[in-house]
Order: C-alpha cells, then sequence, then structure tokens
C-alpha cells in the first residue's frame, strides 16, 4: 500500500517515537562485561530416545556444545513480581533477569559467564593419578579435604589453565575421593525468553515506517545449580 493511499501512515507526522540507540547506550554505560557463548544441540543426541551419550567428548553427556565466545554488555537484575509463568522448579536461588543490547541475539540455552565477578562453587572429585580436572576454572582454592581432613595449600597449586589440580607424590591415594571449594566467574544459562519479540516501529518525521529491534530480556541461572543431567557430579 503507499504512503498516499494509508491513512494511517500519513498520521506519522507528529507522533512520538522512541529512540531505540538510547537503550543499547544505557545498557552499555551500566552493564555488566560478559561472555556470551551460542549454544547447540551436540550430534551426539539420539533423535529417537532424546538422550545425548554420557561418553561423549564434546558435551560430556549434557546434551548442548558451546561456540563463538564473544565480549558483550549486559544487566542483570533479580527476579520480582509476577513469576506464574516461569517453569516450576526453576524459581530459586541462581535465577535472575538478564537484559541484552538489541545487536546481540543471545537465544535459549546460550552461556553467559561474568568475568568481573566471583562466586564459590563446590565439587567432589575422584584421584586417579595426574593431573585433576575441576569443572571450572578456579581463580582461587579456598579448600580441599578428605571428609573432614583439610590438605594443607603446600600439599597443590592449580595448573597454569586454571582448570587442573595437581598434588605433590603421596598426598592422596589412587581411587580417594576429595571436595574443592574454590572461586569462579559465575556462569549462568538462558532458560527462558520471555521478552524475545521485542521490536517497534519507529519513523522520525519520515513518511514510512521502519521496524527496529529492541533490548531483549531474559531468564538466566547458574548453570552449576541447574538440575542434574548425565554427566554431572
Amino acid at each position: 500500500m503507499t504512503t498516499e493511499n494509508n491513512m494511517w501512515a500519513l498520521k506519522n507526522f507528529g507522533r512520538i517515537d522512541i529512540k531505540p540507540d538510547e537503550f543499547d547506550r544505557a545498557i552499555y554505560q551500566k552493564g555488566a562485561r560478559a561472555i556470551w557463548e551460542k549454544s547447540m544441540l551436540c550430534s551426539c543426541l539420539d533423535e529417537h530416545s532424546g538422550q545425548s551419550n554420557f561418553g561423549c567428548p564434546s558435551c560430556k553427556g549434557k546434551t548442548f556444545v558451546y561456540f563463538d565466545a564473544n565480549e558483550i554488555r549486559a544487566v542483570v537484575s533479580g527476579l520480582g513480581g509476577d513469576n506464574q509463568n516461569i517453569p516450576i522448579g526453576l524459581i530459586d536461588v541462581g535465577t535472575a533477569y538478564l537484559t541484552t543490547r538489541s545487536t546481540d541475539p543471545v537465544n535459549f540455552r546460550d552461556r553467559i559467564t561474568f568475568p568481573d565477578m566471583l562466586t564459590s562453587y563446590s565439587q567432589v572429585l575422584k584421584y586417579e593419578g595426574e593431573p585433576v580436572e575441576m569443572k571450572y576454572k578456579a581463580k582461587e582454592i579456598v579448600s580441599v579435604r578428605v571428609l573432614n581432613t583439610e590438605i594443607p595449600t603446600t600439599a597443590y597449586s592449580i595448573s597454569e589453565d586454571g582448570y587442573k589440580l595437581e598434588f605433590l607424590p603421596d598426598t592422596l591415594v589412587y581411587g580417594d575421593r576429595f571436595s574443592i571449594l574454590l572461586r569462579i566467574n559465575p556462569v549462568y544459562i538462558v532458560i527462558d525468553m520471555p521478552h524475545d519479540l521485542r521490536g517497534t516501529f519507529v519513523a522520525f518525521g519520515k513518511p514510512e515506517e521502519e521496524w527496529v529491534n529492541l533490548p531483549k530480556q531474559l531468564i538466566i541461572k547458574r548453570e552449576d545449580l541447574m538440575p542434574l543431567k548425565r554427566g554431572d557430579v
């Protein structure tokens, strides 16, 4: 339909439009740095059973693989108000809102890491020789224990990449189970997209409207607090 025959389009003159760039500017200025990784289903997934391969070297039985890490800015806020549309069992500790700029198409199951923040994480591991690999990159080891006995800090060290623990000889016996408490950069998973279709028409005095995307609001949850799946400890 032409502009001349579209009376609604003619009424664009004198209208008030929001400036989408101002939303993105505010998120960049006030938001936190975040490392955004895209997610996709792992090819080990059985399409009939819906089960992933427990021994898969790529996803480690977790169904999704993550790739293409990029740094973005995002605003994080606590959940509040009406939560009735959020799946039961997901509204608990470790869940928050995430708002990203319109230029960052963060999607369901994508992974978000906050490199400027720290949180505590505890894991149980089994000693089967050197080195012992941890689930997350350690920024600091708070404690390593076998039951209630603490292993001296002089008896172990963190590898250069931060993902492995290396012990002095005779510190542990093959097969020993031990627990660790460490400080890590918090890692979140997108679990819902309540405002995925966010956008508006703008005209700014022009005869024709233009569709522009607006920042998305997502719901994220700490990865280590997600329901356990095959391959998790």
